[in-house]
């Protein structure tokens, strides 16, 4: 729409955690329309990994009870599960967008974050991983305290300055 002046080869999703993981899969969608995707320690479709079994619980909200009650109060039936767009890890990945993948070596989906930048320079897309050491899941929420999280904010920062070419 002119009316909002967007510029339409400035456009980008991104998110963190579940944010993450609906910006992937809406990007399947508009990958043509997309400059880049900035994630943040999504979850990508792995249903179990070794990652998910070492990591995750109270201190970071993603126990497995966790991880279930947030599947149902987004999926219609257990059938989506095998949506593309839920399970990134098994879509057709060529033409996406230029990424940056950032994660923490503590997070239960780091797994899915390592699995879909090798799937994604696999497809011949540009890809950036970071991986940020001895954090725990949803770490960017606390830049107060943790220099990881402003490490990873600017990093971000930095992939959509070059995405955007500012």
């Amino acid at each position: 729409n002119p009316a909002f002046n967007i510029d339409p080869e400035r456009v980008a999703l991104g998110g963190d955690s579940a944010g993450a993981s609906l910006s992937m899969g809406a990007a399947l969608n508009y990958k043509k329309c997309l400059s880049g995707l900035l994630l943040y320690y999504g979850w990508y479709g792995l249903r179990d990994s070794c990652s998910s079994r070492l990591f995750g619980g109270a201190e970071d909200g993603l126990s497995l009870e966790n991880r279930a009650f947030y599947q149902d109060s987004y999926l219609r039936s257990t059938e989506d599960l095998l949506d593309p767009k839920m399970d990134v890890l098994s879509a057709d990945l060529n033409g996406m967008p230029q990424s940056c993948l950032i994660v923490s070596d503590m997070d239960p989906l780091l797994d899915d974050s390592t699995t879909l930048a090798s799937l994604l320079e696999k497809a011949g897309v540009p890809c950036e991983l970071y991986l940020h050491q001895g954090v725990l899941h949803g770490f960017l929420h606390y830049s107060r305290m943790l220099d990881a999280s402003i490490t990873a904010l600017d990093q971000g920062a930095d992939f959509l300055r070059r995405v955007f070419v500012l």
